[in-house]
């Protein structure tokens, strides 16, 4: 076979299984606030009490993050601890119920990029927030994070989130419509009513 053609098999490889490294400047602002806002929900939640887990006979020392073995935050654990803003307290073959934080959240961006090698795609990382968004966001009005209309999904937000949004709309994932956000085909399929977490690992995604 061609090197030529080895060497390009290799780079699309390369760009299928990390997803980061050709990451816009766009791409990466949205990817670093992703990860400040993921690391505020941990911090918001930091605690608990120190005890001994029988399992492992590992003690587990307060304050700490424990995902409850909740999809979405076993998810949230999982990217967060593969860009090094977490790190598991009783790590076993490759899974962990509580995590430490290794920074601040308004250290994560930072953190977040230098690892990112390692992390979630920015498309899967951008889609995994919009679905942790659509069913966990901060409300205001009408009292819900998101809600349905026909066929679209409207987002409410604070006024602290518009940014953010305001560049996911720049990638073409959200529109922005007078006092709220829509999403777009780009990522209807991860946010319609039987959507999962686990869709996100689904490889014919179109958003992969």
């Amino acid at each position: 076979m061609n090197i030529n053609i080895l060497f390009a098999m290799l780079l699309l490889m390369i760009a299928y299984n990390t997803g980061r490294a050709f990451m816009n400047e766009i791409e990466k602002e949205i990817y670093g606030k992703i990860a400040e806002f993921f690391t505020q929900r941990v911090a918001d939640v930091y605690g608990g009490e120190t005890f001994v887990q029988h399992s492992t006979n590992i003690l587990i020392q307060a304050p700490y993050f424990y995902h409850i073995s909740m999809s979405e935050y076993e998810y949230m654990a999982d990217y967060l601890w593969r860009l090094g803003i977490l790190r598991p307290l009783d790590e076993r073959n490759g899974w962990a119920y509580h995590f430490k934080l290794t920074c601040p959240p308004d250290g994560a961006a930072e953190v977040a990029l230098r690892n990112s090698s390692k992390g979630p795609s920015f498309a899967r990382f951008l889609a995994f927030y919009l679905k942790y968004r659509r069913h966990h966001g901060r409300l205001n009005k009408p009292k819900i994070s998101a809600f349905f209309s026909a066929d679209e999904i409207y987002f409410w937000l604070e006024i602290d989130e518009i940014p953010l949004f305001e560049l996911i709309a720049g990638v073409g994932h959200v529109t922005q419509a007078d006092e709220h956000f829509i999403a777009t085909e780009k990522v209807m399929p991860l946010l319609d009513h039987g959507g999962k977490p686990e869709d996100l690992d689904d490889p014919e995604s179109p958003l992969l």
